[in-house]
């Protein structure tokens, strides 16, 4: 998940496009005609070049820091697990060279985190907010936020000095990713998070359900309480399509009830596939928002440029207006018959007509031909040209480093055979990093990430059973860091002419002395 430094400054220098093309064409359009007051904030060169993060939502105890400690292999500064509400802030769980917790007021005056817009919930939302920097691979990559857990019944109001659905709004508006945690033995929806679901549907592209512990009940059971769960979910989210759920458990110790290991095992590394996947989705969802904006910008200046048009030239504007507000259905037709804009790209009419009544029509500039122009511009040819350069940034990513991990130049075969086979030999730093970059779970890659990196060797599919076979020392169809390092060496020297042995030679064993 972690890319090479050239695969970064490829990417960077697409995202360092998106950024010139707004600031020149689509953000003296907004500030001309305050979409901020109408939509959301306008963008920060850190917004634009913000790593992407993950959203954890759900009610307390549903597993929301277990999964951030399973991904990370690792406690991380302010974590706490329990049966009660533990999480009771905001974390932000973001890359730092050394552990440390950063408070919430602080925070947001660091640029390179691109927290800054929360400075809009005020003191009472900050003192309950936190940036956990954790020395960790996977963070140099993706952040993670953890939430607090929310509370049923009376006890979900108790202590809340900010707006907590907003504030989850804010977050959802910057994350890539929304993962809302289910309990297997707690399918409630409180009101609060019945609020918060409410706010999430602009966004409902990005929103996966984790249905947690579900090692914990039987196979027949966890077929009723997935069933239950989509009938509670079908009431409070009103989008055509109810979001991908996962089945899974990410608690450290070996499952409570085997029956449905097996699916929850594919479950898990089907939500391990999709955060691998994050830093290039990332991209593409940068490119897709700012072209979604530019359209949004457009529509709105015309909006405004229209109505403005139609104020007198001395007296009677703010009669006109209010009547103008009165009919703005009728108006909004009139827009999209002249300009030929879809329907699809208006504000909500109602939402809209309020805001606007607090300003001024007269206070906005004349239409600019000029600026419409800009905009039209950065749309049609100027984000279509950048994407020319994204095809190789995807082919990049794919791929867990820009040099090939099975060509080690550096190994020497100029010793006794009997020496070739030593554990001693693996270049287990630089392997480690190979094994991160593939998003282990619990410290074990499943055996179709791992066919995914090793089929890239070109070994014919016949040897590589042969390698895996031997590797899979524990034989559970998944390969810890020790046994995927002994692999990819096999596989090194398989493809410098050196004969697969018919079973592991004992050197490669990894004893105790070898690994520490």
């Amino acid at each position: 998940m972690v890319g090479s430094k050239g695969r970064e400054k490829k990417s960077a220098s697409l995202l360092s496009g998106l950024q010139d093309i707004y600031k020149r064409k689509i953000f003296p359009v907004e500030s001309s005609f305050r979409y901020d007051a109408f939509f959301t904030p306008l963008l920060s060169d850190n917004e634009i070049q913000a790593k992407p993060m993950v959203l954890l939502l759900g009610q307390y105890s549903t597993g929301k820091t277990t999964f951030i400690q399973s991904l990370l292999g690792r406690e991380y500064p302010g974590g706490r697990i329990g049966p009660e509400p533990t999480t009771d802030r905001f974390v932000a769980v973001m890359h730092g060279q050394q552990d440390r917790v950063v408070p919430g007021n602080a925070a947001t005056l660091q640029s390179d985190k691109a927290l800054g817009g929360l400075t809009r919930f005020g003191s009472s939302f900050l003192s309950k907010f936190q940036v956990s920097e954790v020395c960790c691979q996977l963070l140099e990559s993706v952040s993670l936020v953890d939430t607090p857990g929310v509370l049923s019944g009376d006890k979900q109001r108790l202590g809340r000095a900010y707006d907590f659905p907003q504030v989850c709004e804010w977050f959802a508006e910057h994350s890539d990713l929304i993962l809302v945690f289910f309990d297997a033995h707690k399918l409630d929806i409180s009101d609060e998070l019945k609020e918060v679901l409410k706010v999430l549907e602009p966004h409902d592209d990005k929103i996966r359900i984790v249905l947690n512990k579900a090692d914990q009940v039987g196979r027949q059971e966890l077929m009723r309480v997935y069933g239950a769960l989509m009938w509670s979910l079908g009431k409070v989210v009103t989008t055509p399509e109810v979001p991908r759920v996962f089945i899974s458990s990410f608690h450290p110790e070996n499952f409570t009830n085997d029956n449905g290991s097996a699916l929850i095992e594919e479950e898990k590394m089907d939500l391990v596939k999709e955060l691998r996947q994050l830093p290039m989705n990332s991209t593409t969802r940068k490119v897709n928002d700012l072209i979604k904006r530019a359209r949004l910008a457009r529509v709105h200046a015309i909006i405004i440029s229209h109505l403005r048009s139609q104020l007198p030239s001395w007296y009677g504007k703010g009669a006109k207006q209010a009547r103008l507000l009165e009919n703005l259905v009728d108006e909004f037709t009139k827009v999209q018959q002249l300009h030929r804009i879809p329907t699809g790209d208006f504000p909500d009419i109602e939402e809209y007509c309020h805001k606007l009544k607090s300003h001024d029509l007269n206070s906005y500039p004349k239409f600019s031909t000029k600026h419409m122009s800009a905009i039209e511009e950065a749309v049609h040819h100027d984000i279509p040209e950048l994407m020319r350069l994204y095809p190789p940034v995807f082919s990049e990513l794919k791929s867990p480093l820009n040099t090939n991990p099975f060509d080690d130049s550096s190994m020497t075969l100029s010793c006794p055979a009997e020496e070739l086979w030593k554990y001693d030999r693996i270049n287990k730093e630089h392997f480690l990093k190979l094994f991160e970059n593939q998003f282990p779970v619990n410290g074990k890659l499943d055996g179709a990430s791992c066919r995914a990196f090793f089929m890239q060797s070109g070994l014919p599919e016949d040897e590589m059973a042969m390698a895996w076979a031997m590797c899979d020392l524990d034989k559970d169809g998944m390969l810890t860091f020790e046994e995927f390092a002994i692999m990819l060496y096999i596989v090194q020297l398989r493809l410098k002419g050196i004969e697969l042995p018919k079973s592991l030679p004992a050197g490669l064993h990894p004893t105790r002395q070898a690994i520490e």
